[in-house]
């Protein structure tokens, strides 16, 4: 524990699922600052992974050094596709390569039930962030909101109306402030019928 107790912050997991190569560092949301203060440790996390592959649940593993190669995440499949820090028992986020972004985004789109709904909230959260350290473009954080049209639990829309909000300070009073309204009516509102379904018109 003392790699977590005994140094501040949390690290970034990067998941190469082409290669296998999986790899950790200080995850800092303002990528231009800068840390004086040293770690006995250098910012290195003895990193517990509970992951899953395709929606199969994995043998746990560790990351134990800045970089290594775990090659059961490597994916061979076109189809396949890995999601770590399952249930989000891990106080880290995580990063994919992009070919496996565009799979969990997919896998979203299609079938999100794949997905447990903890995670959903977690891809969400994780790729609002990442894109705001400028680790992934911001669209593609942006991307993870399509699939909410079909969500129905409460934690992925709360995550994605938490990370929205930084947007609508952001464009409030410019062009892009009435398209993004259109867009996010458009996602709600199979939400809102969901629920008047259900309760009868509101009446229960």
């Amino acid at each position: 524990m003392n790699t977590w107790v005994l140094q501040m912050g949390f690290p970034v997991v990067t998941i190469n699922t082409a290669s296998g190569l999986v790899s950790q560092k200080h995850f800092l949301l303002d990528p231009d600052s800068e840390v004086t203060t040293p770690s006995l440790f250098n910012y290195k996390w003895i990193v517990p992974i509970k992951w899953m592959k395709t929606g199969t649940v994995q043998k746990p593993t560790w990351l134990l050094a800045k970089s290594e190669t775990i090659n059961d995440m490597k994916v061979t499949e076109a189809s396949d596709w890995v999601l770590a820090n399952l249930d989000v028992v891990g106080y880290y986020r995580v990063n994919y390569d992009d070919s496996n972004w565009n799979k969990l985004l997919n896998a979203l789109t299609t079938n999100h039930g794949a997905i447990p709904v903890i995670n959903r909230a977690q891809l969400v959260d994780d790729a609002f962030n990442l894109a705001r350290a400028k680790i992934i473009p911001t669209v593609q954080a942006l991307q993870t909101t399509m699939y909410l049209k079909n969500e129905r639990e409460y934690m992925p829309w709360e995550s994605a109306l938490n990370n929205l909000d930084f947007f609508y300070l952001m464009f409030d009073r410019s062009e892009v402030y009435g398209p993004m309204q259109d867009y996010l009516k458009n996602q709600v509102v199979p939400l809102f019928e969901h629920y008047k379904s259900i309760t009868e018109n509101w009446s229960k």
